[in-house]
């Protein structure tokens, strides 16, 4: 007897290769209505899931399993097992109340040579799994535990035990107190998710309105019950991860239990790159962090926000296609163009082609990427891409700066679009073209000096030194210009050192 729990033999069930039996060709059809006759043992009921999956119970052992009972050499097994798990529970010190549960019981060939018999007890009355002997949790409880209370809690026992009823519903009495607390539950998480932008809801509030609306059926049956199982397990492991009932409760999606280790981009670096990137990384960056607090997602506002991040990529993607369009019509004509300017127009041009074309590319290639996450991707596989991405010195800058991408190239190719529509329309000798160039060149570099020093406070204050300097003689405005930014360059080694 080896225990399982029952996450891990649905991992297996549904990842498992089955195959299809020989098939039987022609045969004869006999007249007249067809024999409805149960093959199933005495003792022994079998039902099959709402995913079509096969099961068998024997109420009077009070067992269910999907092997094949059918074959007696099977069934005499699990009726053998069957009553070794009952004695395990009687001989145990003190002995196990067996009562009100059902034991789950699967004949294991998976691995060539060898039989197991795997098994879980699964109660009823305590919504958790057990087993009949002491194990480590780390064999059979999903979640980690900080306390006493939060072992007794038990949510990773709920997560599983709802799990069982996910996959063997159609015999279980439908739990109608169960419901009422899932209904209270779901209305909760409406609310909060309807006025918080940081709700803790494992849902969003359209779907607790539709998850409400299907709780409301009339019939408790097996189909409705296997709704009910899936939500709540659902619940229960959000409840796990937010350690419900516990004075550290997490009262808020983006609460961190954890100290930042990340390490910060070089000061130059960081206000390089904020004036590439016209600091665009940064909003994705907390959104981002956000998303993947502690390493855990909700993987609906995820897809809320991959879907935002899709259709900006896809109006990118035209825009950046008309622009680059209309930049080789410029090249075409300008190829005879001799004028003085007429090496820095096509230079412009041919850059705001090349990055129009960059964003372009780009925005397919993540469109293309990420529009399987939008809606199909599942959150196993969305923490596995995320917990890849992260790394564990810089978090998700990388993918913060990926992702903007496609929208600084359009900037970027809009830039040197209007620089070299200045300069066709500039039909003046070389001195002017010069002296326009030089200014959108001291315009850049103003750009970058402020970006550079935008967080010292001596410089924001003497601001208003610049535009003074404007109305003074051209000496004394030199002197004044460089008097500023040597004491600006002092005060910012001084807040630096």
């Amino acid at each position: 007897m080896e225990p399982t729990r029952p996450g891990s033999f649905a991992s297996r069930r549904y990842s498992s290769s089955k195959k299809l039996p020989s098939l039987i060709g022609s045969y004869l059809v006999p007249a007249g209505r067809p024999s409805i006759v149960d093959t199933t043992p005495e003792g022994w009921k079998s039902y099959t899931d709402p995913e079509s999956q096969p099961y068998f119970v024997n109420p009077t052992l009070k067992v269910v399993t999907e092997s094949n009972i059918l074959e007696a050499a099977i069934r005499e097994h699990l009726e053998l097992s069957s009553t070794v798990v009952q004695r395990m529970a009687a001989n145990h010190h003190p002995p196990i109340d067996m009562e009100g549960t059902e034991l789950f019981l699967e004949y294991d060939i998976s691995e060539p040579g060898t039989t197991r018999t795997l098994y879980y007890v699964a109660d009823r009355r305590t919504q958790s799994v057990f087993w009949v002997k002491d194990l480590s949790s780390t064999e059979v409880i999903q979640g980690d535990a900080y306390s006493e209370g939060h072992i007794r809690k038990c949510q990773g026992r709920r997560i599983e035990y709802w799990t069982h009823v996910e996959m063997f519903p159609m015999h279980a009495p439908y739990p109608k107190e169960e419901e009422h607390v899932l209904k209270g539950i779901l209305t909760h998480s409406r609310i909060d998710g309807m006025t918080c932008l940081t709700s803790t809801a494992v849902y969003q509030p359209e779907m607790c309105k539709d998850f409400l609306k299907i709780l409301e059926g009339n019939r408790d049956d097996g189909y409705k019950l296997y709704c009910l199982a899936r939500i709540a397990k659902d619940v229960s492991l959000n409840r796990l991860v937010r350690h419900h009932g516990q004075q550290w409760a997490r009262l808020e999606r983006t609460a961190s239990y954890q100290t930042s280790t990340l390490t910060p981009l070089p000061w130059l670096a960081d206000r390089i790159t904020s004036l590439l990137l016209f600091k665009a990384h940064r909003e994705r960056l907390r959104s981002l962090d956000k998303l993947f607090v502690d390493q855990i997602v909700y993987i609906c506002y995820w897809r809320e926000f991959i879907v935002q991040e899709l259709s900006e990529w896809q109006e990118v993607t035209l825009v950046a296609t008309v622009l680059w369009t209309v930049d080789m019509g410029v090249l075409q004509l300008i190829v005879g163009n001799t004028s003085d300017n007429a090496a820095i127009i096509k230079g412009m041009a041919v850059t705001s082609t090349i990055c129009g074309m960059v964003s372009t590319a780009i925005s397919l290639y993540l469109g293309q990427k990420h529009r399987k996450r939008a809606k199909k991707e599942t959150a196993d596989d969305l923490t596995a891409f995320l917990r890849k991405e992260w790394d564990p010195e810089r978090g998700f800058l990388k993918l913060a700066i990926l992702h903007c991408l496609p929208r600084t190239f359009l900037i970027w190719a809009f830039v040197f679009a209007g620089v070299t529509t200045l300069l066709l329309g500039l039909d003046a000798p070389g001195n002017i073209v010069f002296g326009s160039v030089l200014a959108i060149a001291f315009s850049i570099w103003t750009l970058f000096w402020l970006t550079i020093f935008r967080g010292t406070q001596k410089i924001r204050r003497n601001w208003g030194e610049i535009i003074s300097t404007v109305t003074m003689p051209g000496r004394q405005r030199t002197t004044q210009y460089w008097n500023f930014v040597t004491r600006s360059l002092n005060s910012l080694n001084r807040q630096r050192g």
